[in-house]
């Protein structure tokens, strides 16, 4: 197990974007932190299965709802969604009813889901 060293530093568009890495130290949590990393910035939620799976038994999950979808909003959605993507899970929905307690949400809104026994919050 590597308790600090060596430094693994993360760059990303070009080396416009540096970040240190905090994750795990043991070669297995390594290489699962970077098939992460190496897949899309956020999820997209089309159905109650990829709720489930979102949402399921996540730390913290930021899933943003987009009733209708704008560009504008989906730039910064995407822009936010990269550079946190190392603390957080992130997933978008134009659905709402698909998300627990859904079905309250107009709008567009970013929902934060901490903990399947802690209620979501707005």
């Amino acid at each position: 197990m590597i308790s600090g060293f060596p430094t693994i530093k993360i760059f990303r568009n070009g080396g416009k974007a540096v970040q240190e890495y905090n994750g795990p130290r043991e070669a297995d949590g390594i290489v699962t932190y970077f098939q992460k990393q190496g897949g899309p910035a956020f999820f997209e939620i089309k159905s109650d299965d990829d709720a489930t799976e979102v949402v399921g038994d996540k730390k913290v999950v930021v899933v943003e709802v987009f009733p209708k979808l704008s560009e504008s909003e989906f730039v910064s959605f995407l822009a936010t969604a990269e550079k946190l993507r190392s603390d957080y899970d992130f997933a978008h929905t134009s659905d709402a009813k698909l998300l627990p307690r859904g079905e309250s949400v107009t709008g567009p809104v970013v929902r934060l889901f901490s903990n399947p026994r802690v209620p979501e919050c707005d």
